[in-house]
């Protein structure tokens, strides 16, 4: 199940989405390698479905001199949320996620 959102997904299926990412198990499948910040693809199993993810740890977060340290994920979720609430459908389904997570806190 690809997480990507586009205009024929409901805000039924984007919940369910969230709901997975939020409790899923999440097993790591290899690590982008031409990338900043530690950026993890990965499967999630939820509920006898599984999906393609990206994991991005909270420890990998490269700092940037225009942006507080370790904020990486939570600004990612931010431009979730408000790409959602817009209704611009630009940004996939992301969470922050602190516990059961491979390589601890991260989105």
């Amino acid at each position: 199940m690809d997480t990507a959102i586009d205009l024929n997904n409901t805000i039924s299926d984007i919940q369910e989405m969230i709901i997975a990412l939020q409790h899923g198990a999440i097993q790591l499948e290899g690590q982008f390698l031409n990338s900043s910040n530690y950026t993890f693809l990965g499967t999630l199993t939820f509920e006898g479905k599984t999906m393609r993810v990206v994991y991005k740890p909270r420890k990998g977060e490269q700092d940037l001199w225009d942006f507080a340290k370790g904020t990486l994920t939570r600004r990612e979720v931010a431009a979730f949320t408000l790409s959602l609430a817009l209704g611009w459908d630009l940004v996939p389904p992301c969470i922050y996620r602190s516990r059961k997570t491979p390589l601890g806190a991260g989105s």
